[in-house]
């Protein structure tokens, strides 16, 4: 079990100043009420053009033969969708043309459901004539993936962002009782350096878990990222540590070596890189369900493609998915990932990559990670927890620090840590023991780091 965790890097990183602006269509330019479709317009005429992006009407289809030309309708935001004006689409196609701008590598879009299908059409490449977020085409034109994220609202309806990737010329997007907004492009931006973990740095064969390694343990690093093992949960209570091990890709999944993941959780922790643009992972699901935590946030137990759109503050989930004779997947994390805890129980992995601001600096001699500018203590993982949880911090400058754990009532429980720690990224491990070596138990606790003048305090959650 490992008590405390001292990266150490090869290189050092700064973060440089991006000044990441967008290019937008989010009808702000058009009056409330403006309304477009016959007898004004007719098939393929532009409507409006907004940030050198020209948008047209076009026919809605039902089915592959029977066609509609409705209208659509410059409405006030609904009370959970949109910002300022939206667009409301009633059996007619928006088409947005980029093709101005050269293309684009990315394109993002947020719409509301409220009932009906949806037409979906990129590049002029395949119609989509179907129920969008369901059945959302992985590929749906040569070269460009669809990452989608949904969110049901207090009112009861679906409210979802499409990702685009790939060279992107056109959008045709409608439906039959569909809202419409920010339809993004993002523009400029600085270099931007991406870390992965893809297995290729172990043998093939090499196995963790049961009974190699215990639950928390540290079992390798690579590109920069320290990867643990974990409990598997079956449900709110029920945990179980299995195996993961090396493979070869099979044919239909993954590139040179995966990792095969049987009822165990691995974890992955971005959080020295200091923040993170998003996270990207490959996944192949052959039969059960899956867990998955981003940030300490809620557990989630169950098939990934039901992970909510927002799994913790400041966080974005975004999945597409292939379905074969398994199920694969590509899922995207969009914001500042520090920590994910992901597994399943006939689940494989891969090509796990953090995009960070972070380049190495060409005016510093290499060394060791620079050493963080401010104390800082976390919030524990997982959260809630048992029997155990990690608290990580990190320290400024060589001194002694103390973790304390306090009850509710602001009673000691156990002094975790006082020792001198060097500059760096730290972790210690809590086993749900007071300073007896007595199992506590359930409830609130009081985490505390004091060092010199600094104090921070953190609440947790232990559930027996």
């Amino acid at each position: 079990m490992k008590t405390k965790l001292l990266l150490t890097l090869t290189v050092i990183f700064f973060l440089p100043a991006l000044g990441l602006s967008q290019q937008v269509v989010d009808f702000e330019t058009l009056i409330v009420g403006s309304q477009f479709g016959p007898p004004t317009y007719n098939p393929g005429d532009i409507i409006f053009t907004q940030d050198n992006i020209s948008v047209s009407v076009h026919d809605f289809h039902f089915d592959a033969s029977n066609k509609h030309f409705g209208s659509c309708e410059v409405v006030n935001a609904l009370p959970d969708f949109g910002d300022g004006k939206i667009m409301s689409v009633n059996n007619i196609n928006l088409l947005f043309d980029f093709t101005n701008l050269g293309g684009k590598s990315f394109c993002r879009f947020e719409y509301a459901d409220f009932g009906g299908f949806e037409n979906l059409e990129i590049n002029g490449y395949q119609l989509f004539i179907e129920e969008l977020t369901y059945n959302a085409p992985g590929n749906p034109a040569s070269g460009v993936t669809l990452y989608y994220s949904q969110v049901y609202t207090p009112q009861g309806y679906l409210k979802s962002s499409i990702l685009l990737y790939g060279q992107i010329q056109t959008l045709l997007i409608g439906g039959q009782e569909f809202f419409l907004d920010n339809i993004k492009l993002p523009v400029g931006g600085g270099q931007l350096q991406k870390f992965c973990v893809d297995f290729e740095s172990l043998p093939p064969g090499t196995a963790f878990g049961n009974p190699m390694n215990s639950n928390g343990d540290f079992i390798f690093e690579e590109n920069f990222i320290p990867v643990f093992v974990r409990d598997f949960y079956w449900d709110a209570v029920t945990t179980h540590f299995g195996t993961c091990q090396v493979t070869n890709a099979s044919p239909d999944f993954g590139t040179g070596q995966v990792m095969s993941i049987n009822n165990l959780n691995l974890e992955f922790d971005f959080g020295h890189f200091g923040s993170t643009n998003y996270v990207k992972f490959e996944c192949a699901d052959y039969g059960g369900f899956e867990n998955f935590q981003v940030n300490g946030g809620p557990l989630f137990i169950g098939e990934l493609g039901a992970v909510s759109g927002n799994p913790a503050p400041g966080i974005t989930f975004y999945i597409s998915k292939i379905s074969t004779h398994f199920i694969k997947s590509s899922v995207m994390l969009i914001g500042n990932v520090n920590n994910l805890l992901v597994g399943g129980q006939e689940f494989f992995l891969d090509n796990v990559c953090a995009l960070t601001q972070y380049q190495v600096s060409v005016d510093e001699p290499a060394g060791c990670m620079v050493a963080p500018k401010n104390f800082e203590l976390s919030q524990n993982f997982p959260n809630p927890f048992n029997p155990e949880t990690e608290i990580r911090f990190q320290v400024p400058q060589s001194g002694s620090i103390v973790i304390n754990i306090y009850n509710i009532l602001g009673e000691n429980i156990c002094t975790l840590v006082n020792a001198l720690y060097d500059p760096g990224y730290h972790s210690v491990v809590w086993d749900g023991k007071d300073k007896f070596g007595a199992a506590v138990t359930s409830g609130i606790y009081l985490y505390k780091l004091e060092a010199g003048d600094f104090s921070q305090t953190k609440k947790m959650n232990l559930l027996r």
